[in-house]
């Protein structure tokens, strides 16, 4: 790959990164009374990338509605672990959740990542009852560049032809909606600014001559919403938040095509940094239970 010295400079980011979030997590508590079922492939290929989780109440005896959740971290950091305790407190009200890992970049592209992503929805298609998950009540979640990919994901599912430019298959599974914390949902805004950190960050992502890729057209779900079908939403993020303006462009969209959908956009609060992914990192804190309760009230909405 080219531009390497620049590259170095954001895998040494994604690496402090990681050293934060693993102090933060040892500091937390998950909470009690959820049963935990680890580590099964969604792609039987010995790759840990293809793993994930299923949490639920202990005590489930019956079928639960379903949160597939999806992992931000640039799409290029993290694994099911870094959100573990947040899908925890989601599964500890009420459902089971489903927390997956994927490959990251550059092992794979973006597109890459899509198709682990509708392999984990096609396992669950297939594996899902076995786990007390109601198919027919289906939601997804994704944070930071994870909400793009569920973003993404959803305009795959609701727009003709986006399966075959990804080249993925769907699954039967349908999402009755969608929670998306401080999206990414346009990462070419980003990727083609002409600046040497940004070039190198594009084809870390998507691969050298990546602009000549049938796909390029369709990475910035803004763009992708009149003339798809997507599920209700509920979006949150902050006036903290680095890519605020994204939320706010994608709930500008939304408006403009009728898709039913609530933004919680949280100014600032004395005594707290509501940065970025807040509700995720920290699902403890007084204002992640409120924008978690109102993302799940509005799961409790549209479940069947």
């Amino acid at each position: 790959m080219k531009n390497d010295k620049t590259q170095k400079l954001l895998f040494h980011f994604w690496k402090t990164t990681e050293e934060q979030d693993q102090k933060r997590l040892a500091g937390q508590t998950p909470p009690d009374g959820v049963e935990e079922v680890v580590n099964l492939a969604y792609i039987d290929d010995g790759d840990p990338m293809h793993l994930l989780d299923i949490y639920y109440p202990r005590g489930t005896n019956a079928a639960l509605p379903v949160i597939v959740d999806i992992h931000g971290g640039g799409w290029m950091y993290g694994t099911k672990e870094l959100n573990k305790n947040y899908c925890l407190t989601l599964a500890s009200m009420g459902f089971a959740v489903v927390n997956l890992s994927y490959r990251l970049c550059p092992q794979t592209t973006i597109p890459g990542q899509i198709q682990d992503i509708f392999a984990a929805y096609r396992w669950l298609d297939g594996n899902g009852a076995d786990y007390f998950c109601d198919l027919d009540n289906v939601f997804v979640t994704g944070d930071s560049a994870g909400g793009h990919l569920a973003a993404l994901s959803c305009a795959i599912m609701g727009r003709d032809g986006l399966d075959e430019i990804f080249d993925v298959t769907l699954p039967r599974l349908r999402f009755n909606a969608a929670g998306f914390t401080c999206g990414g949902f346009d990462p070419l805004k980003i990727l083609n600014k002409p600046t040497r950190l940004t070039r190198a960050y594009k084809e870390i992502l998507l691969g050298e001559n990546c602009d000549a890729y049938p796909y390029a057209s369709y990475l910035n779900v803004s763009a992708l919403v009149g003339g798809t079908h997507f599920p209700p939403i509920y979006m949150v993020s902050s006036k903290e938040d680095f890519v605020l303006s994204m939320s706010v462009a994608f709930s500008r969209k939304l408006s403009e095509y009728a898709v039913p959908h609530r933004f919680r956009k949280w100014g600032i609060v004395k005594g707290k940094h509501l940065t970025h992914v807040f509700n995720v990192l920290y699902p403890e804190w007084t204002e992640s239970k409120k924008t978690n309760e109102e993302m799940l009230s509005l799961f409790r909405e549209y479940t069947k």
